[in-house]
């Protein structure tokens, strides 16, 4: 049980720790203590030492790519001064909605400011990444959004498989994908490419003593006045993680809906009431209104 509230709610006005809850949060939890060892361990390998490669994949919502952001942050690039290029141990880019080879080459050279024509052959940007990974000393690279894969054409999946497969060993350094589920089935479908990399995915949240440690650790985020119990109210927890379905940034949009309901009526506190005011709807029935409005999936009659 929370006996002590948030210290600052009390000097903060309602609209204050409104905004306060709804800013951006980084939730160190098990998962991403794990994943962030893991990539350490990748940054930290020996020149001489072979390189090992990570896969990170979750449903959407689970933190993936907070983690690889927060991992980059921790490795900035650094000032060599026996060099005219900067040392960039880890770079972090997103695979193209429309995924190419050449979208994905021209993604790592925006992040190293690589200036090109748009006319430039992939053969040419390729050439220049593989260059510049070796010049500025990569030690990981990583790639989010690897999910989009399945969405090119087959002679494009290949190529870039054939990428990912030579780019470690041609440039010394680790590759993390990043992504939902998806991606396993791209990647699996090389045997050879899926053997070199190991796999960690992000366990949904349910109400259990791992479930009910975050919600006593978000608790006092939410700046309420009155202690609301979250981690010991197994109702309430059951209903948060079935509502978010088990992913971290649905289970935080709950919290914040129903702790800014808490605040703007004067309870104060999260109770059972509460959570059936808010409007929030699970992301499972978002997706299939989606799809509706797109004509991708027909309405029942």
């Amino acid at each position: 049980m929370i006996d002590q509230v948030f210290d600052a709610a009390p000097y903060l006005t309602d609209e204050q720790r409104i905004k306060s809850i709804k800013a951006k949060l980084f939730i160190q939890h098990d998962f991403v203590e794990l994943a962030l060892k893991r990539m350490k361990r990748l940054a930290n390998l020996e020149e001489h030492e072979e390189r090992e490669n990570l896969i990170i994949t979750g449903d959407s919502g689970a933190g993936k790519s907070t983690i690889a952001e927060r991992f980059r942050d921790t490795f900035p690039c650094l000032c060599d001064p026996d060099s005219d290029a900067n040392v960039v141990p880890v770079i972090y880019v997103s695979l193209p909605a429309r995924p190419t080879l050449a979208g994905l080459c021209s993604e790592i050279l925006d992040v190293l400011m690589e200036p090109r024509k748009d006319s430039t052959p992939e053969r040419q940007l390729v050439q220049s990444v593989l260059k510049l990974l070796r010049t500025v000393g990569t030690r990981v690279l990583i790639i989010d959004e690897m999910q989009d894969m399945q969405r090119a054409r087959p002679t494009e999946k290949e190529v870039l498989r054939n990428f990912i497969k030579s780019v470690g060993a041609k440039c010394n350094l680790s590759l993390v994908l990043v992504g939902m589920p998806d991606l396993l089935s791209v990647i699996s479908a090389s045997r050879q490419l899926s053997r070199r990399f190991d796999i960690l995915a992000s366990p949904p949240w349910k109400y259990d003593e791992r479930g009910s440690n975050l919600l006593y650790h978000l608790e006092p985020m939410l700046l309420l006045k009155h202690p609301s119990n979250l981690a010991d109210d197994r109702k309430m927890g059951e209903w948060i993680f079935d509502r978010s379905e088990g992913t971290l940034g649905d289970t935080l949009k709950i919290l914040r809906l129903a702790a800014e309901h808490a605040i703007r009526t004067g309870e104060e506190r999260i109770t059972m009431k509460t959570l059936n005011a808010i409007d929030f709807t699970r992301f499972t029935k978002r997706s299939e209104v989606g799809m509706r409005k797109t004509g991708l999936v027909k309405s029942g009659k």
